[in-house]
């Protein structure tokens, strides 16, 4: 698969419709986490857009930070995670 810098655009864009459609609109925190979780996976997975793209990033980074900063403010019961296992893999792998 050929990845370049058009795919920055692209993601750019699908953060937009993700932050204010899909994730604004999620019923509940666990919804909420479910979709951001999903979202940061793939943002990981196919990570060209990181390196080849032409500045304006920035404000889409910023927000996915504020973003699981107020998801990971909420308890785990109402994230309907597992304290022993997810909580703790979620706050390890945001460290990296």
């Amino acid at each position: 698969m050929m990845l370049d810098t058009s795919v920055s655009y692209g993601i750019r864009d699908s953060f937009d419709d993700f932050k204010t459609r899909r994730y604004a609109k999620a019923k509940s925190w666990q919804d909420k986490f479910d979709l951001l979780f999903a979202y940061t996976y793939n943002l990981n997975e196919y990570d060209v857009w990181m390196f080849d793209h032409e500045g304006d990033m920035d404000g889409m980074v910023s927000d996915l930070v504020k973003m699981w900063k107020a998801l990971l403010k909420k308890d785990d019961q109402t994230l309907g995670v597992d304290p022993e296992l997810t909580r703790p893999g979620i706050e390890v792998q945001g460290e990296s």
